[in-house]
């Protein structure tokens, strides 16, 4: 396989503070259920789901906010809270 130099190498984490940011975005705009915690909580993880928005492995040695962006987003607004059902 064919080595590129020129592409970024870290050891840190894919999306890091900034996809956290964009969660926390998203979750101010749509006000999911409250179950929504428990929900992201067992995603990609062992005894869990598997994210319906990509192929992020399940790791053997996770952690709490180990998930995908993209994942973690589209749970928020599948979960969203209904406000004109509960008028």
């Amino acid at each position: 396989m064919t080595e590129i130099d020129d592409l970024p190498k870290t050891s840190g984490p894919a999306g890091g503070w900034g996809s956290m940011r964009g969660i926390a975005n998203v979750f101010g705009e749509t006000w999911p259920s409250p179950s929504v915690v428990a929900t992201l909580e067992r995603m990609n993880k062992p005894g869990g789901y598997m994210c319906v928005s990509c192929a992020w492995p399940k790791p053997a040695n996770y952690h709490p906010f180990e998930f995908c962006e993209n994942g973690a987003k589209a749970t928020l607004w599948e979960m969203k809270v209904d406000t004109k059902e509960q008028s």
